[in-house]
Protein backbone atom coordinates (compact mmCIF):
# COMPACT_ATOMS: atom_id res chain seq x y z
CA UNK A 1 0.00 0.00 0.00
CA UNK A 2 0.15 2.62 -2.39
CA UNK A 3 -0.98 0.04 -4.79
CA UNK A 4 -1.57 0.21 -8.58
CA UNK A 5 -4.82 -1.40 -7.95
CA UNK A 6 -4.51 -4.87 -7.09
CA UNK A 7 -4.53 -5.45 -2.89
CA UNK A 8 -3.72 -8.88 -1.29
CA UNK A 9 -5.19 -9.03 2.33
CA UNK A 10 -4.58 -11.42 4.71
CA UNK A 11 -6.70 -11.21 7.90
CA UNK A 12 -4.81 -13.46 10.23
CA UNK A 13 -7.49 -15.22 11.17
CA UNK A 14 -9.80 -17.45 9.21
CA UNK A 15 -13.06 -15.36 8.53
CA UNK A 16 -16.53 -17.58 8.65
CA UNK A 17 -18.74 -15.26 7.06
CA UNK A 18 -18.15 -11.45 5.87
CA UNK A 19 -19.25 -8.80 4.01
CA UNK A 20 -16.10 -6.50 2.43
CA UNK A 21 -17.39 -2.61 1.06
CA UNK A 22 -14.73 -0.77 -0.42
CA UNK A 23 -16.08 2.73 -0.25
CA UNK A 24 -14.28 6.32 -1.84
CA UNK A 25 -12.90 9.15 0.49
CA UNK A 26 -16.47 10.48 -0.11
CA UNK A 27 -18.32 7.48 1.92
CA UNK A 28 -19.69 5.84 -1.55
CA UNK A 29 -19.42 2.57 -1.90
CA UNK A 30 -17.62 1.17 -4.88
CA UNK A 31 -17.33 -2.25 -4.45
CA UNK A 32 -19.44 -4.93 -2.12
CA UNK A 33 -18.63 -8.42 -1.77
CA UNK A 34 -19.73 -11.49 0.79
CA UNK A 35 -17.43 -13.82 1.76
CA UNK A 36 -16.87 -16.71 3.23
CA UNK A 37 -14.31 -19.24 4.83
CA UNK A 38 -10.91 -17.05 3.77
CA UNK A 39 -8.32 -15.37 5.87
CA UNK A 40 -6.56 -13.98 2.73
CA UNK A 41 -8.32 -12.46 -0.22
CA UNK A 42 -7.50 -10.10 -3.31
CA UNK A 43 -9.32 -6.90 -3.99
CA UNK A 44 -8.94 -5.63 -7.69
CA UNK A 45 -9.38 -1.49 -7.97
CA UNK A 46 -7.08 -0.94 -10.98
CA UNK A 47 -10.21 0.40 -13.12
CA UNK A 48 -10.80 3.03 -10.21
CA UNK A 49 -9.46 6.60 -10.13
CA UNK A 50 -6.32 7.05 -7.95
CA UNK A 51 -6.93 8.15 -4.46
CA UNK A 52 -7.86 6.91 -0.72
CA UNK A 53 -10.15 4.24 -0.33
CA UNK A 54 -11.40 2.52 2.80
CA UNK A 55 -12.14 -1.34 3.35
CA UNK A 56 -14.74 -2.45 5.95
CA UNK A 57 -14.53 -5.84 7.15
CA UNK A 58 -17.84 -7.02 9.08
CA UNK A 59 -17.79 -10.08 10.18
CA UNK A 60 -20.02 -11.83 13.09
CA UNK A 61 -17.24 -11.86 15.43
CA UNK A 62 -14.77 -9.22 14.56
CA UNK A 63 -14.75 -5.50 12.02
CA UNK A 64 -11.76 -3.70 10.47
CA UNK A 65 -11.16 -0.81 8.49
CA UNK A 66 -8.25 -1.04 6.17
CA UNK A 67 -6.87 2.20 4.48
CA UNK A 68 -6.24 1.68 0.95
CA UNK A 69 -3.82 3.84 -1.54
CA UNK A 70 -4.48 3.71 -5.05
CA UNK A 71 -1.66 5.52 -7.55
Amino acid sequence: NPSKGIFNLSFGYQVELATVTVVNALGQVVKSEDVRNVSEMTIDLSKMSKGIYYLRLNAKVNSRIFKLILE
